[in-house]
């Protein structure tokens, strides 16, 4: 009996092992863009969550200041561009630890028992787009680029990386079973 507890809980911890090696994103990228000033410094410029599907997209902008102009947004991939508005947006106060983490895409950051004087003025915008299904390809793949662009030629862009988002899977689902078993397999013998 001993030994089926065993066979189990290896063959468990295989298949999870097995499933998080190819994890990939669940659609929601972010963005850290930024102006490249003389000399080769960078002056952050805000940040910017997608959750994107096969035929649209979803956005989350901030532009903090000292940028206050009005910009059109461009997403660059090797298959091509995609531009879309930006809207009206709305001013906002991001304060906290985890100022500019603020995605309603991504599950809350943790709770800290202290708190941060971070404080950052900017202005925040939402909206969605449609999104070609091979610029969505290259967005997953981790190759593409956000730009934003003023008519004042103020020039902000960044990398749009993709985020993992943990969620149960079939094996974590397969591990919390086995685990299940081989506790009430013990507690008969």
């Amino acid at each position: 009996m001993q030994t089926l507890i065993t066979k189990l809980s290896v063959a468990a911890v295989v298949v999870l092992a097995t499933s998080l090696l190819p994890a990939r994103g669940q659609g929601v990228l972010r963005a850290t863009f930024s102006q490249l000033q003389p000399g080769g410094a960078q002056l952050l410029g805000g940040v910017g969550y997608f959750r994107v599907g096969p035929q649209n997209g979803d956005f989350e902008v901030a532009v903090i200041s000292p940028f206050t102009e009005s910009f059109t947004p461009t997403i660059y991939t090797p298959a091509g561009s995609l531009a879309f508005s930006l809207g009206a947006g709305e001013p906002r106060t991001y304060s906290g630890c985890y100022a500019l983490e603020f995605s309603t895409f991504l599950p809350p950051p943790p709770i800290l028992p202290y708190d941060c004087d971070n404080i950052t003025w900017g202005t925040h915008y939402t909206g969605s787009f449609s999104l070609p299904s091979d610029i969505f390809s290259e967005l997953l793949a981790g190759r593409g680029e956000f730009r934003l662009l003023s008519d004042s030629g103020t020039f902000l862009s960044g990398t749009m990386d993709v985020v993992l988002i943990p969620e149960p899977s079939t094996a974590g689902l397969f591990l919390c079973g086995a685990i299940a078993l081989s506790l009430s397999i013990r507690r008969r013998v």
